[in-house]
């Protein structure tokens, strides 16, 4: 056997296995099987390199190399890793074995054909036909891409069966694929076909050939942004119908030279280039705010001022003559003026476009799918109240506002829409007050309070934690679980968050038991604590090792003790074998009690322990027997 090149003995194996463990050992067993006459493999490692069942495509293959840009890794070789995988991995190998090493079938696959009809390629004479050639010069061609059809997931098999199609000579039709120009070309021509695109860290190239080549088993929310490369970049003739791209009137995204600029959308950093395809996906309401970051970061040309937000250069004519309230203007000569206005007057042009002039939408509105307001009934809903001058303001005053709202704050607007106003539609937040994703569980829980400071003599509503938890950035994944514990506790929402580090120890939330007092005083607030603020507590421990430290025993033995939750284990109990202390009011030495004593040696371990069990233990009524042999002797 050779190792590392040098030589090694089947005897030398068989003494180096004792010190192996269970983790290594397979590895080593198969090498037994394969050279040192050993009858059998190890139990679950049953891949060979031919589907067959055989060692091998035969001698004749063993020094061909399968992998161009490894020219010192054989079929041999492969053969010997094959031997060490799995059943999940074996196919992918046995596929390599009968395309490149003689292997005489290949492995059985799922029910993807490259051609609709089930057959492989069109006729033999397309099977040579090079569809592909990577980096390192190894090409792939229909014959091949027939045979790893199977692999292929159900989903993508509509894409292999297009480059079937186009390239391979099958017939038939498929529907729903993406392809790198929208007008359903595969390319935009042989001569854009080598075009780099973008080069990796690895220095890999990627062509519009590659994107065409990609395009097919592409996810369609990802297609526009791929067809709008196909004809910025590719020759592609047809320009796809994106929602939004970010720069305005056009599918070209920034200039070249500031597509790795850094930016920040919604809290978030992109670069411009990954901003533009960000862009593509995104609903038409969200499209100013992106494309305002297009022309101010990203080299977009912003486009002159129209009265409407969308473009449009007025409403209908029917409000032509309406005069804009409290200006000395109608909506039809503020059409005319606002491709004059400055970049910081627009949203205000459009404000009023899309108050008083029947623009159908503007750059912010109360609710987040671009509606004006919610319901009517909502209206005169009190959201605010300034604390100084006493004056509310109302779902309609925000609705009135939100048009000249700045566009980064937007977002916010339509959480307060959401939680107060009636508004159809909740803008996508990292934190919710309901772990089942909803701003709220119902309206009629905005008032109940969750909480009171006595410095300002201020009160915390549901509706306020259902905002905060939306929209401030305060409300990070480790404050998240408690908000929504909040949300469950006091504002009816449904179900419970999971919490990495639950109150009781079998795993679960109190949730019958949260009211219930400790017999404790929060010197704060002079309030008694209750199971609800002990589970709050532990909620902000956002993981399993914040979890286990001495602190969490302590509160989940006040769990136990009064939520009615199970007992955490101790590591030192009083009985060695965990059963109940028969004689807990024993005094073991005068007004010091079994139950007393017990308390302060739990948290003890090793030798210490064992001495308390086998001394206080027994005096308490616990068992002997309980006791190990060893420990009873000393």
């Amino acid at each position: 056997v050779e190792e590392d090149g040098s030589n090694v003995t089947c005897t030398d194996l068989a003494r180096f296995t004792l010190f192996l463990d269970n983790l290594t050992c397979p590895f080593i067993q198969v090498t037994g099987n394969l050279q040192c006459g050993c009858p059998t493999k190890p139990v679950g490692l049953n891949c060979t390199l031919c589907a067959d069942g055989s060692f091998s495509g035969g001698i004749d293959f063993d020094d061909v190399v399968p992998f161009a840009d490894q020219p010192n890794f054989t079929c041999r070789d492969l053969a010997n890793q094959a031997a060490i995988l799995d059943d999940l991995t074996c196919p992918s190998i046995q596929l390599l074995g009968n395309l490149r090493c003689g292997c005489p079938t290949a492995p059985e696959v799922g029910s993807c054909t490259l051609c609709p009809d089930g057959s492989s390629t069109g006729n033999s004479s397309f099977d040579d036909v090079v569809l592909y050639t990577d980096p390192t010069g190894q090409s792939t061609t229909c014959g091949q891409l027939s045979q790893v059809s199977g692999f292929f997931p159900e989903e993508q098999c509509p894409g292999i069966q297009f480059l079937g199609i186009n390239s391979c000579g099958c017939s038939g039709t498929v529907e729903n694929v993406c392809t790198l120009c929208a007008d359903g070309n595969f390319s935009g021509g042989s001569t854009f076909d080598n075009i780099v695109l973008f080069t990796n860290e690895e220095l890999e190239e990627t062509t519009c050939f590659d994107l065409a080549i990609g395009a097919p088993i592409v996810a369609n929310k990802h297609c526009l942004a791929l067809q709008a490369t196909g004809k910025s970049q590719c020759g592609c003739e047809a320009s796809p119908n994106i929602g939004c791209t970010l720069c305005p009137n056009s599918t070209v995204f920034g200039e070249t030279a500031l597509d790795d600029v850094v930016v920040v959308y919604d809290g978030r950093s992109y670069t411009c280039l990954e901003l533009a395809f960000l862009g593509s996906e995104l609903p038409e309401n969200a499209c100013a705010a992106v494309q305002e970051i297009g022309y101010l970061k990203c080299g977009c040309d912003k486009p002159p001022c129209t009265l409407c937000a969308d473009g449009s250069f007025s409403g209908p004519s029917s409000f032509d003559d309406v005069p804009v309230p409290e200006q000395s203007f109608t909506c039809l000569e503020l059409a005319n003026s606002a491709k004059d206005q400055a970049d910081s007057a627009c949203q205000t042009v459009q404000g009023w476009g899309f108050l008083h002039c029947g623009c159908p939408t503007a750059q912010c509105t109360l609710c987040a799918d671009g509606s004006y307001k919610g319901a009517a009934l909502f209206d005169d809903v009190v959201v605010t109240t300034n604390a100084n001058t006493g004056e509310n303001t109302t779902c309609l005053d925000l609705a009135n506002t939100a048009p000249f709202y700045p566009l980064n704050n937007c977002v916010d607007l339509h959480v307060f829409g959401s939680v107060f106003c009636g508004c159809p539609t909740q803008p996508e937040a990292s934190c919710t007050m309901c772990a089942d994703g909803g701003f709220i569980a119902d309206t009629s829980f905005n008032e109940v309070i969750v909480g009171e400071d006595a410095l300002t003599n201020s009160v915390t509503r549901c509706s306020d934690v259902a905002v905060y938890a939306s929209s401030s950035p305060l409300a990070t994944e480790a404050a998240c679980p408690g908000l929504q514990l909040t949300g469950a506790f006091y504002c009816g929402c449904s179900p419970y968050p999971e919490l990495a580090c639950p109150l009781c120890f079998e795993g679960t939330i109190p949730t019958e038991s949260l009211s219930n007092g400790i017999g404790q005083t929060d010197p704060g607030s002079g309030k008694e604590i209750t199971c609800f603020d002990l589970q709050n507590t532990l909620a902000t421990r956002s993981n399993s090792t914040l979890c286990e430290t001495g602190a969490t025993s302590g509160y989940q033995q006040l769990g136990a003790n009064h939520c009615n939750c199970s007992a955490p284990p101790v590591p030192c109990p009083i009985c060695a074998d965990r059963s109940a202390m028969p004689n807990p009011d024993f005094e073991v030495f005068p007004s010091l009690t079994c139950l007393n004593i017990s308390r302060q040696f739990e948290q003890t371990s090793g030798q210490q322990c064992e001495a308390f069990q086998s001394t206080i233990g027994i005096d308490c009524g616990c068992s002997i027997s309980s006791i190990p042999s060893d420990v009873a002797s000393r």
